[in-house]
């Protein structure tokens, strides 16, 4: 199956039911903090309350539900949605509800070429230095600590970065509502809206890394996918507080008392992104930290052994691997396939797009490529979908939130249109 034009549930409701967006497809995000996720915005109700509709979307629905056994894909099926909940699914034979307060899509009659998924989820990405396109040039690297002195990384990256943040525009440019008596806007919303956008166009709901953290303007305070950086759910229970364990001004302490205290679900960390010996030597630096527990998901990984894998299998950590970049900057990418294999919990993400994917469907095409070639289609079409989806989901803890197609989950929904006869 292969799948294209994909729309997200809040934009269909904006076009077809004149809501704003939908709960379930909307972040509640608080202010930045100690993650640097800039952003005050409160939009967890967004549409749930204003329609009272109840929304219908009929094609062929992934359920990605393991509950459901051998029934996880429903050919002629339908997810039937009121306020910002799954309040069923439903396969071919089951009757659509009806009512004048009913809207189903595409119509409640004829085929549908409509695939319908769980809205994907991108554990990993900067946002802001989403502006940048992919530098031509790069040299291979052994760690992440050597491209940084390049000074491709400071006019390249790290300039139009600069720039941006420091430049403002009255409101009346942007169209926007003033606040307060404050009429420039800072660009960096801007940024931030444009880096959500391409998420979007995908049909990711969920995302993660930070604005510039900055307070955000009101005109465009409310985010508009979920970021894990954030408030989700009414609660914070995701971290990521420094990029790597190394960093001068990282203390293990305070984190591994949030652990130990039942704060935190997830702690997202940079590690082993490089293929030496220094780049290895930081799994030893995290296991002496007492940091080798069920809440660590390690982005990158590239370095990680067999035996380390099989220690964040026996405890319950997570992988977060980002193929393209990887490759472009280190010629490797995690051993995906051998952390499957030991049963660690894998999920995908862009990272950037100076050297990344464009959005979460590139990077399974990158991921799709890898499989063929590198790992003997060991995965299956389901796995892939599940690096994007229900492993993301129960990584950090929102297994009873998202990414899956289930009643009484949010309504974080992609809809794609299937192409030819795949």
């Amino acid at each position: 199956m292969r799948q294209h034009l994909p729309t997200t549930l809040g934009a269909l409701l904006a076009a077809l039911l004149g809501t704003t967006a939908l709960g379930g497809c909307a972040p509640d995000v608080g202010p930045g903090g100690d993650d640097e996720l800039g952003g005050g915005g409160k939009a967890d109700d967004w549409g749930s309350a204003s329609s009272g509709k109840t929304l219908v979307l009929r094609g062929t629905v992934i359920t990605m539900d393991e509950a459901r056994g051998s029934r996880q894909v429903l050919a002629g099926g339908a997810v039937v949605i009121q306020k910002d909940k799954i309040v069923a699914i439903l396969d071919a034979q089951q009757p659509l509800p009806g009512g004048a307060d009913v809207v189903v899509l595409p119509a409640a009659t004829g085929p549908s070429d409509w695939v319908i998924t769980p809205g994907l989820i991108n554990s990993h990405n900067h946002l802001a230095y989403d502006t940048a396109h992919v530098y031509q040039d790069l040299p291979l690297y052994e760690n992440t600590y050597q491209w940084r002195e390049e000074a491709y990384y400071d006019e390249h990256i790290q300039l139009p970065k600069r720039l941006l943040g420091v430049c403002s525009a009255d409101v009346d440019e942007l169209a926007v509502p003033p606040d307060g008596a404050d009429r420039r806007v800072e660009m960096a919303g801007l940024i931030g809206r444009y880096a959500e956008a391409k998420e979007l166009a995908s049909g990711t709901t969920t995302t993660q890394g930070s604005y510039f953290g900055v307070s955000m303007h009101k005109g465009y305070s409310e985010h508009l996918v979920r970021n894990l950086d954030g408030s989700n759910f009414g609660k914070k229970r995701v971290s990521q507080v420094a990029l790597g364990v190394l960093v001068s001004s990282f203390d293990p302490r305070a984190l591994v008392e949030r652990m130990d205290d039942g704060e935190l679900d997830a702690w997202l960390v940079h590690l082993l992104e490089g293929t030496d010996q220094e780049s290895r030597d930081e799994f030893d630096c995290l296991r002496a930290m007492g940091l080798v527990r069920k809440e660590t998901a390690i982005i990158h990984g590239i370095a990680l052994s067999r035996d380390q894998l099989a220690e964040m299998a026996a405890v319950g950590a997570k992988l977060i691997a980002s193929p393209l970049d990887n490759l472009l900057y280190y010629g490797r990418t995690a051993d995906l396939k051998t952390a499957w294999q030991l049963g660690v919990n894998v999920s995908l993400g862009t990272d950037w797009s100076p050297a990344g994917s464009k959005n979460l469907l590139m990077e399974l095409k990158v991921v799709d490529r890898l499989n063929k070639q590198v790992w003997g289609n060991y995965f299956s079409t389901r796995d892939l979908v599940q690096m994007v989806t229900s492993n993301p989901a129960d990584a950090i803890g929102w297994t009873n939130h998202v990414g899956r197609l289930k009643v009484g989950l949010y309504a974080d929904v992609a809809v794609y249109r299937k192409r030819g006869n795949g």
